[in-house]
Parts: C-alpha cells; structure tokens; sequence
C-alpha cells in the first residue's frame, strides 16, 4: 500500500513540474515582467496545495502509543486450586509493569506484597513484593499484548517463590495471572489480578 501512495505522489509531483514548465514557457516569453513571474508563482502554489490535499484524505489516525511504563492499581485474588475448601483471598493490590525495549518484547513486573491466610492450617503467609524479570511480550491480532514467563525464581519477602506468570494488556486494562508455590508449601497458590486504574 505504501508503494502505491508512492506511485501517487511521483505521478502528482511529476505533473506538477510539467504544470511549471507549461506555465514558465507561456506566461514569462509573454510578459518578461516580475508580473509573468509572479503568475508562475501562483499556479504552482495552487497546485501544490492540490497535491497536499489529496494527500491527506489517504492518512489515517493511528491509535495513541502504549506506554513504556504501566503503573496499575487493582484487585488480587488469591486461591489455592487444589484446596476447593480455601476461600479466596482478596485485597486491593497495585502492578508495575516496565517494557525494557522500545518494541516491547520483554518486560519486568512487579506485584505488590500481600497476604494469603489459610485459616484451616493456622497460617498467614505474607508474600512479599514478586518481581519477575523477562517477561516475553508478543502483540496479537486484535492489538493486546500477551505476557508470558514459564519458570521465574524470585525472593518475595521470607519466600523463595518459583512459578510461571501469564497476562493480556488490552485497551488501557491489565490482566495477570501468577500460579507460584512460596517456600516449602506443599500445593501452587493462584492469584489472579486486574486492573482498577492505571496511570
């Protein structure tokens, strides 16, 4: 398509120096005055005005640019699959999320302390601030970016935290979804986040 707006415009420019030339060979012999000049002048404004219009009824309005930098303010909710009788936990929670290069294919993450009680086993656990690192970042059809990070290792406060994460920013909302098991805990926790705000 670009080639073909290129083709247009060669074709326009190029009648628009035989348009000059036209009007240099007929106006100026005739008049030889600053006059015949000036009416020179103004055919070739007019019709690089021509050109300029009909150029611009081809562009459109591209969409606004993504950020390089999300700061999401949102709700957590946090359960353990394989323990049906767990209520989820949720608790008002914030995301940062830093593409790290200008085609954002990678990004790091970071996902606010939090808590998770587990009632039936006497436990609050308090996981700290989980940061993951290379986060792979793939732009779909419909203009979202998928987030992807199959293994991440990280210290979350007193926790090693091992998991994978998964997420979709769309539209100016961001989901995630981490599935991680803090320290020694014998089953995976899921927390699930989305976003309320995010500036």
């Amino acid at each position: 398509m670009e080639k073909f707006y290129s083709c247009i415009r060669f074709v326009q420019f190029a009648s628009l120096g035989a348009t000059f030339q036209n009007a240099r060979t007929h106006l100026l012999p005739k008049t030889q005055t600053l006059r015949g000049l000036f009416c020179t002048l103004v055919v070739c404004l007019a019709c690089m005005l021509s050109v300029g219009c009909s150029d611009d009824s081809k562009h459109t309005d591209l969409p606004p640019a993504t950020p390089l930098k999300l700061y999401c303010q949102g709700v957590l909710t946090t359960s353990i699959p394989a323990m049906p009788m767990f209520t989820p936990v949720q608790s008002p929670d914030y995301v940062k999320l830093a593409w790290t290069d200008a085609s954002r294919s990678v990004a790091a993450i970071e996902v606010g302390a939090f808590d998770i009680e587990v009632s039936m086993m006497g436990r609050t656990l308090s996981i700290g601030t989980i940061t993951v690192d290379d986060v792979a970042c793939s732009t779909q059809p419909d203009g979202s970016i998928a987030l992807t990070k199959d293994n991440f290792t990280c210290q979350a406060g007193n926790y090693e935290v091992k998991g994978k994460l998964t997420g979709v920013y769309r539209e100016g909302q961001l989901t995630l979804t981490l599935t991680y098991r803090p320290g020694s805990m014998p089953f995976d926790c899921q927390s699930d986040f989305v976003s309320q705000s995010i500036s």
